[in-house]
């Protein structure tokens, strides 16, 4: 979901801008999550 977040003061932004930077770039990022464990990103150039 974009512009999501669960800080008390973000704005949600910093994942979206991720995307757009790593798209630009022709690549890709994906994330595996485990629930209330971790969450992995991963950028592939």
């Amino acid at each position: 979901m974009p512009l999501f977040t669960t800080k008390k003061n973000g704005s949600g932004i910093g994942l979206a801008i991720c995307q757009e930077i790593v798209r630009l770039h022709n690549s890709i990022i994906t994330v595996r999550s485990e629930p209330e464990a971790q969450s992995i990103f991963t950028i592939s150039f």
